[in-house]
């Protein structure tokens, strides 16, 4: 009989945040449902790591349980935060699930339920990555070079390319949403 695979649900999931995570997870073996509002343009690095619910926020709890089994995700990545995701998020976490908020997007204050977040033994994790040093960033690169240069990650698609000089311009366009990744070049 087979082991049953743990559930990690990401939110954001085709942005390139998501993807590498999505990517991640299902190389060590874990099954991947990844949430976002919209298909990637391309399918993306997402479409062959990952099960894709598209669907408005307040019906992803359902849809996160329903694919689960009933079980709720173990692990949930959530690359967008703020307060209506990290309420949501909440809600879709299994017994002693684990949430890894990375953001803090729209209001940072949120509010939950103390005694649903203890009964359940739900983990909170923050993690900011400006806080690693270079030599960190290193190790974590190195890490993950053999399965770029395998072919067994993808990066996201390059959405746009900008010179240095339009770096407010490349700045726009990802806080507005771009999908994919915002490229900056010496020179055009």
């Amino acid at each position: 009989m087979q082991p049953v695979r743990r559930a990690t649900a990401e939110l954001n999931a085709s942005g390139g945040v998501g993807g590498a995570v999505a990517q991640i997870a299902r190389q060590r073996g874990a099954r991947v449902i990844g949430a976002d509002r919209v298909a990637p343009p391309d399918g993306g690095a997402i479409r062959d790591h990952a099960d894709l619910l598209l669907i408005d926020e307040p019906d992803l709890p359902a849809a996160v349980w329903k694919a689960t089994d009933g079980r709720g995700a173990a692990v949930i990545y959530d690359c967008v935060g703020g307060k209506t995701m990290f309420e949501i998020a909440t809600r879709c976490l299994a017994h002693k699930g684990r949430l890894i908020e990375i953001s803090a997007t729209g209001d940072p204050i949120v509010q939950f339920n103390l005694a649903d977040f203890y009964h359940n033994e739900t983990r909170l994790f923050g993690v900011d990555s400006l806080k690693h040093d270079l030599v960190q960033c290193a190790r974590t690169l190195d890490a993950l070079r053999p399965d770029f240069e395998s072919g067994r990650y993808r990066p996201a698609p390059i959405a746009a390319t900008y010179g240095l000089d339009d770096a407010k311009a490349a700045y726009s366009c990802v806080t507005n949403g771009a999908q994919g990744r915002i490229v900056l070049t010496p020179q055009l």
